[in-house]
């Protein structure tokens, strides 16, 4: 294997790596969002069990009719709110397929110019800056090597540069690399 040949294998890992975090990234935020969904749907039916609570305390003055209409609206509720959850529940959880990651990663290599060994040694240093455990310094030191390396002409162009510049100086910066620290393999 050539020395070129071998970067373009480490460049397609690492392309692989950036986007299959970012997607681990998406499930973890979509995680997050079902259980404030489920912690919503459990107040509701909470608030619906009251209700019930209240036609039956009530009894002697509503009569039947409040109990079964407290019923009603007990039955009725819980399914429409149940199928409401379920369906948001399954919008939030919708993920992006192994292959089409790897799909993303081919497209964005391809994409990729004609590299100088200057390019090259950017990306390398890009590549380890950004698997590494991030701190603050690490992730200035990423900051900058992007805004260096597309600077160049070369690689200005480049649409996965940009991509992983918006990633890392987006609020979730710290956290894509944080999810795992491991080399791309």
């Amino acid at each position: 294997m050539t020395r070129d040949e071998a970067f373009e294998r480490e460049l397609h890992r690492w392309v692989r790596w950036f986007y299959d975090q970012r997607e681990r990234l998406a499930a973890e935020r979509s995680r997050t969002a079902v259980e404030a969904l489920f912690d919503r749907e459990r107040r509701l039916l909470t608030g619906l069990a009251g209700q019930l609570m209240l036609a039956i305390a009530l009894l002697p003055w509503s009569g039947v009719a409040g109990v079964l209409a407290g019923l009603a609206v007990l039955y009725l509720g819980t399914i429409i709110s149940g199928a409401w959850t379920l369906e948001k529940e399954r919008a939030l959880t919708r993920s992006v397929p192994p292959r089409m990651i790897d799909a993303k990663a081919v497209r964005a290599v391809a994409a990729c110019p004609e590299l100088d060994s200057n390019a090259q040694a950017l990306l390398v240093r890009l590549m380890n800056l950004a698997q590494l455990q991030p701190t603050p310094r690490s992730l200035e030191l990423l900051r900058a090597d992007l805004r260096e390396t597309l600077a160049l002409p070369s690689l200005a162009g480049w649409p996965f540069l940009h991509e992983l510049a918006d990633a890392f100086d987006g609020p979730d910066g710290a956290r894509l690399g944080a999810l795992d620290h491991h080399r791309p393999g």
